[in-house]
């Protein structure tokens, strides 16, 4: 048994040159996912807290024992939502620890991670530091991929408690 044993199975949801994408190609991509093994979905979007047919794709996943983590946003905003019990919430920290200026905040938020200063792949190559929650999401992501990993008896009310 490998413990510590992850993979990433990359899925595009956009081609569109800006780089945005449709709640619908959310929702098939996490159901693609889930329909091919997926115990982890990153979604590096801020869609707010969710809407109808997400949040089922989300508790679908979920029923087979995954788990949906999504960026919270990156407007300095309290949506007034509550919390989305089939979304792992995720807002942006700097490097003290303390809440991004931009970050999104709130009841919805379940977590927050490094978000300002982060250093990631660019688009044509090479290295760039990055800020925002679309940073944050992956990173909480891949923590809850390790602890999953290393725990695979684990619910996914358990890892994410």
């Amino acid at each position: 048994m490998k413990v510590w044993a992850t993979d990433i199975m990359p899925i595009r949801i956009s081609n569109r040159s800006d780089g945005w994408a449709e709640g619908s190609d959310m929702v098939a991509g996490v159901l693609w996912a889930a329909d091919h093994g997926a115990d982890v979905v990153n979604i590096s979007y801020d869609f707010g807290n969710g809407f109808a047919a997400l949040n089922e794709a989300a508790q679908y996943l979920r029923n087979k024992g995954g788990l949906v983590v999504m960026s919270a946003g990156n407007n300095n905003t309290d949506y007034g939502f509550s919390d989305n019990p089939y979304i792992i919430h995720v807002s942006a920290t700097t490097s003290t620890d303390a809440k991004a200026s931009f970050s999104n905040f709130g009841d919805f938020v379940d977590v927050s991670a490094p978000g300002k200063g982060v250093l990631t792949v660019w688009q044509n190559g090479g290295y760039a530091w990055g800020d925002g929650t679309s940073f944050s999401s992956p990173i909480a992501a891949g923590v809850i991929a390790l602890v999953k990993a290393a725990n695979q008896g684990l619910s996914p009310v358990e890892v994410e408690a």
